[in-house]
Parts: structure tokens; sequence; C-alpha cells
């Protein structure tokens, strides 16, 4: 959990720039840009995540069924566990960024101001986010390319 907190915070730390620079120089590029695509490219990132992690954890049965029967259930439970919280963090990143769009749309809200920037930095901080998801999955190939049977180190 403290990990997602990190996360949600460096993504919000590196949002900032853009949005920042994005109003400096008096343009909505990149959340214009995500507002038509993010929803895409986050479903997109699942659909990648899925397939990766799909053979990851194929990857990852045939070395558990190499080990003997007592180390079985040991190994590999946090890499499970922390690629079933990366699904469920993405399909939340999903609902998530459409109800930042509809706030972004609406007419209730103005157009600049703190609230708005913060709404633009939470576009950007969704799609950094992801980025970060996807890495974490990618980490996965690095832990079977590592694994060592004969170490008593859960994975």
């Amino acid at each position: 959990m403290m990990k997602v907190f990190k996360d949600i915070i460096t993504s919000f730390l590196i949002s900032f720039p853009f949005v920042y620079i994005q109003n400096y120089f008096e343009t909505t590029f990149i959340t214009d840009f995500l507002k038509n695509n993010l929803i895409v490219i986050l479903i997109a990132l699942l659909a990648i995540n899925s397939t990766t992690q799909s053979l990851i954890l194929t990857k990852i049965r045939e070395l558990i069924d190499k080990l003997p029967e007592e180390d079985r259930s040991k190994q590999f439970h946090n890499t499970r566990k922390q690629m079933n919280n990366s699904i469920i963090e993405h399909i939340v990143l999903i609902c998530v960024s459409m109800v930042i769009f509809i706030l972004v749309d609406s007419p209730k809200f103005q157009k600049t101001g703190p609230f708005f920037l913060l709404l633009q930095s939470g576009v950007i901080s969704c799609f950094i986010y992801s980025l970060l998801n996807l890495y974490d999955n990618v980490k996965g190939v690095f832990i079977i390319l590592d694994f060592d049977p004969k170490s008593k180190k859960n994975y």
C-alpha cells in the first residue's frame, strides 16, 4: 500500500512541471491530447500488461513445477500478488481518468484557477502512473531471469 502512495505522489510531482510549462506557454496541448487519447492508451496498456503478466505467470508456473513440493507455495507469492494489484490499479486509473475528464469538461467549473490546475495535474498523473505500473510489470521479467531455484528467497 505504501508503494501505491509513493507512486501517486511521484506521478503528481512529475506532472506539476508539465502543467506549469503548459500554462506558462498558454497552451493545453498535453491535457487536450490526453483528454482525447488517455482512456484508449490506458486500455491498451492494460491489454499489454495483462498479456505480459500471462506470459510471466506461465514461466513462473514452469519454474515452480521444477521446485521441491515443500517450496512451491512460497515462491513467487509476492510477485503474483503484485501482478493482481497491478491489474486492479490499472482499472482504477481508467475510472479515475473518466471522473477527472467529467470534471474538466463540466461547465460548473472554471477553466482557470488552482482547482483546474489540480485537475490538469490529475490527468497527466494518471498517464504517468500507468507508465510506472507498466515499468513494475516489466520488472517481473527480470525476476524470472534472476530466479535461482536453489535460493530460499521468496519472490
